[in-house]
């Protein structure tokens, strides 16, 4: 039995879905590890700004009566297997992992560890593009949580067992979770990869959780929020630096008008990488679908210009 439900695309305008490359092992270094002596060349839209979806119907099983089970691994280390009806966000949280991540010669991606400044640890992530997603979800401020590979989805669909595990668990204030499966483009057409995603997707709806499913978003929003996120470590920066930066945006400046406004006493030097951390942070807001650099004009966020 199929369903036409539909899954949600997130980040790509419809019939234009690409896959996101990291074309630069240098930018890749930047965003993971810190900020390069890297010329300014880049002008970034913040909070609320990931939110451009398509839906497309997308067909696949209905699970089969029976109750489906999640799997997770708890902070301890312990692994824990319930109905899906009866896990809670909360009980997801602090999960490790749910698979043990592989290296070897010749695979055909990339795994590594991302420090994340939203969760103050490191994240785990299977291929670059799962890293992509993982940039964009640390950037946005209404995401307090990312548990990667929260867990192990279990169901009888069409009279097999199947499983699936998801790439991310996004928890936002209010304690709603979104679950996330990173895929390219590429694949989604595939009927194996059509039918997981379309049972796996009604199971997590039902259960009250958002699902998306990705497959990258713009270019130059992404390289900018990686440029970012080379700033996002708070402890390089000094409070009295920051909240004299902080003082002294209007609303409408420009990074070079703040730059110029501080250079009595600040060299610019030390004014850029606070403002690129502010931005981070969400105390300013700028177009991040235009290259950051001196001319990107910086807006307050309307609770904190009123």
């Amino acid at each position: 039995m199929e369903s036409n439900r539909p899954v949600r695309r997130c980040g790509v305008k419809a019939r234009q879905w690409h896959t996101f490359v990291l074309r630069s092992n240098s930018i890749f270094t930047n965003a993971v590890y810190g900020p390069r002596q890297t010329a300014y060349s880049a002008e970034v839209q913040i909070l609320g700004r990931l939110k451009s979806c398509q839906s497309v119907p997308m067909k696949g099983p209905i699970a089969d009566s029976g109750e489906p089970t999640l799997a997770y691994r708890d902070a301890a280390g312990r692994d824990q297997t319930l109905p899906l009806d009866r896990v809670h966000n909360q009980d997801l949280a602090l999960a490790g992992p749910w698979r043990t991540f592989r290296w070897h010669r010749g695979q055909p991606h990339y795994s590594g560890m991302y420090w994340s400044a939203t969760m103050r640890a490191n994240v785990v992530y299977e291929s670059r593009l799962e890293l992509a997603r993982l940039l964009l979800a640390d950037f946005d401020r209404a995401v307090v949580t990312i548990v990667a590979q929260p867990f192990q989805l279990s169901a009888r669909i069409d009279g097999r067992i199947r499983r699936h595990v998801p790439d991310f668990l996004l928890r936002d204030g209010t304690g709603a979770g979104t679950v996330v499966d990173v895929k390219p483009a590429g694949l989604l057409a595939e009927p194996t990869v059509a039918r997981t995603l379309a049972w796996a997707g009604e199971l997590i709806e039902a259960r009250g959780w958002r699902f998306e499913v990705w497959s990258g978003c713009d270019g130059v929003l992404l390289t900018n929020v990686r440029f970012l996120a080379g700033y996002r470590r708070s402890w390089l920066f000094s409070e009295d630096l920051l909240n004299e930066v902080l003082a002294a945006v209007g609303d409408g400046d420009t990074i070079a008008a703040v730059e110029r406004r501080l250079a009595p006493r600040r060299q610019a030097r030390t004014v850029r990488p606070a403002l690129l951390h502010l931005l981070w942070r969400g105390e300013f807001t700028a177009d991040l679908h235009q290259v950051l650099g001196g001319t990107t004009t910086l807006r307050r966020p309307r609770e904190r210009a009123a």
